[in-house]
């Protein structure tokens, strides 16, 4: 069986939020482990910008003593000087690799274009330089009083998918959270830190990788509009004939037909709070071939918000999609993630039957001259192309 949640909620703070749940999980790390081997578990403990999360697969007899450990844990960190030096080192390194890999350096480019929010700021997208600085300068100290001030279950939720015994389940979180309502350090009310939608302009965005065999193509618009809006549907719909699909244009097209890239794709990243998503392209590809993977992207855009798509596409975009998401339910740690999700979201499962218009979702949205581009390889090897998505002119 698969339990999962969030075990809490943290109220805005940035530095040092990062660093905390991991060095969590390094207190008497051997003899946790013989534990969690005993009880037959396989546990993680991950964060998002305002909480903790936890996933927690292991036999039904198990559960209940698992849910207990792993609440005393989060509530009693031992906070060894050691294994926070650790994990400075092992960031430290994978930093130090991300500055020079084309892929790290195009999605750091394009997050830190237009975004407003001061240094300081949970929403703020750091550079690698910023979380250089971040990373040495926490202390340990830093840490502890960090768990003291945020750290706690008063706001939370917990799912469990498979073959348990509710009733020990809900006894075993109320001994191990139960009491636990608010921070060590005195009550602290959680708030979410809106996401509103940022007007940023359009740009062209080029960094160099010197030495490397490929450069990256990432592209991004803001959308304004979340999961729970009208649109949603068919714009899904109509990215994934676009670029999602393993039979999508933008894959026949740049990788199959023209064979310029090893990658191709374009997705949605879906808020479901703030009406403020993100649609983002990507490529991956030998620098030279640069100039005729955008002009083949900008050409199938083109097309697809100009003729639309066909009645087969529709189809087949739909019948991949609700596949897809009916396999993700069969999976246990998969359907336990989402049911702690829609709790957050005060949501339930529901299918839908609407049929939209999936060009004119993405025609209202898919706006070219809203495209901000960020290109990184070797660009001594690169061309500037003859067109670009910000010259286009569709009817």
């Amino acid at each position: 069986m698969h339990a999962g949640g969030h075990s809490g909620r943290l109220v805005q703070h940035r530095r040092g939020r990062h660093q905390s749940p991991r060095v969590l999980v390094l207190r008497a790390r051997q003899q946790i482990a013989d534990r969690f081997d005993q009880l037959q578990a396989d546990v993680s403990i991950g964060a998002g910008p305002q909480s903790v999360n936890v996933n927690i697969t292991t036999k039904r007899q198990h559960l209940p003593a698992v849910v207990e450990l792993v609440g005393r844990l989060l509530r009693e960190p031992a906070f060894p000087a050691e294994p926070l030096e650790e994990v400075r080192r092992q960031s430290l390194a994978g930093l130090e690799r991300q500055r020079t890999e084309p892929g790290a350096v195009v999605g750091n480019r394009l997050a830190r274009h237009g975004n407003p929010y001061p240094r300081g700021d949970l929403r703020h997208a750091a550079s690698f330089e910023e979380s250089e600085a971040e990373l040495r300068a926490v202390t340990l100290a830093e840490v502890k009083a960090f768990h003291r001030r945020f750290y706690s279950a008063a706001l939370g939720e917990f799912s469990a998918v498979g073959d348990f015994d509710a009733a020990a389940v809900a006894q075993a979180l109320e001994r191990a959270l139960g009491s636990w309502r608010q921070p060590a350090a005195g009550a602290f009310a959680y708030s979410r830190a809106p996401q509103p939608l940022v007007t940023v302009a359009p740009a062209r965005l080029l960094e160099t990788t010197r030495d490397k065999p490929n450069a990256n193509l990432l592209g991004g618009m803001a959308l304004p509009l979340n999961d729970l809006h009208d649109d949603f549907p068919a714009l899904m719909l109509a990215n994934e004939i676009f670029g999602a699909g393993g039979s999508s244009r933008l894959w026949k097209r740049v990788r199959e037909t023209d064979g310029l890239s090893y990658d191709v794709r374009s997705g949605v990243a879906w808020s479901s709070f703030d009406a403020n998503s993100g649609w983002r392209v990507s490529a991956i590809f030998a620098p030279q071939n640069q100039p005729p993977v955008e002009a083949a992207f900008n050409e199938e855009l083109a097309r697809s918000l100009k003729d639309g798509f066909t009645q087969q596409e529709v189809d087949e975009a739909r019948s991949s999609l609700l596949k897809s998401r009916q396999l993700n339910r069969a999976q246990d740690s998969i359907l336990s993630a989402q049911l702690a999700n829609n709790l957050e979201r005060q949501r339930t499962f529901a299918s839908s039957q609407r049929v939209d218009d999936a060009l004119a979702a993405a025609s209202r949205y898919l706006a070219p001259a809203s495209l901000t581009t960020v290109l990184v390889g070797d660009v001594a090897q690169v061309e500037a192309p003859l067109r670009t998505v910000l010259d286009l002119e569709l009817p």
